[in-house]
């Protein structure tokens, strides 16, 4: 295995370890995760989503926006990326047009 090759592995294990973590409301040691991710990648749109939503599960508003900042940069015109680690769809705002037309 080659250097590229093992670390698209330490990535994937990092990332899967990080989901894990989120998964059982460690968003703590996921953000830790998520942050090795990103020193391994900085281009990684899905790292810097999902310990957005991390540093927004823990209340670290101003963290979890610059990560989303970053996503539109590196990957404004992908619509796939979606809430990994957020089980609490109910809890999700809606920020669309039409919704802020309404609430006006």
């Amino acid at each position: 295995i080659n250097q590229q090759d093992n670390n698209i592995y330490i990535i994937r294990a990092y990332s899967n370890r990080a989901y894990s973590y989120a998964k059982l409301f460690y968003y703590q040691e996921a953000i830790s995760d998520y942050t090795k991710v990103i020193e391994l990648d900085c281009t990684n749109a899905h790292a810097y989503h999902n310990r957005g939503i991390s540093y927004d599960k823990l209340g670290l508003f101003d963290l979890a926006i610059n990560d989303f900042s970053k996503v539109l940069e590196l990957d404004s015109g992908n619509h796939d990326l979606d809430n990994d680690n957020d089980d609490d769809n109910d809890n999700d705002i809606d920020i669309s047009s039409n919704s802020l037309s309404t609430m006006q």
